[in-house]
């Protein structure tokens, strides 16, 4: 699951270029 959170995380800050913070603080929510 961490590999799969990573790699979202990673896409997303890809493509908005944003924090994952951001991404794992709304994914653990």
């Amino acid at each position: 699951t961490d590999s799969l959170s990573a790699n979202v995380a990673k896409g997303w800050a890809s493509v908005q270029t944003i924090p994952r913070t951001v991404v794992l603080d709304d994914k653990t929510r």
